[in-house]
């Protein structure tokens, strides 16, 4: 039960959090992003923002929790997809 709500409780801070964004940014165009992506885009964006030019590190378990990374998909998969984003 303890797990069920931590769960919960993640998945409402997740979807709580709110990503603002320069207008900038809506003249950038996303075309070749896929969902996943974006998704990695904006968690990365969120949470490097205020940052400055400190290093910050990310686990793995971090990276897909913060940006609702499917948890049916393997850690291959999660590889590929971080590769194929970082390409573009």
């Amino acid at each position: 039960m303890e797990k069920t709500n931590r769960d919960l409780s993640e998945k409402l801070e997740r979807s709580s959090e709110i990503v603002k964004y320069n207008n900038v940014m809506n003249k950038i165009a996303f075309s070749k992003f896929t969902a996943i992506d974006y998704n990695f885009l904006m968690m990365l964006c969120s949470k490097l923002k205020n940052q400055g030019t400190e290093e910050v590190v990310f686990t793995f378990a971090e990276i897909k929790r913060l940006a609702n990374y499917s948890k049916k998909n393997t850690n291959a998969r999660f590889i590929s997809d971080l590769t194929r984003m970082n390409k573009k």
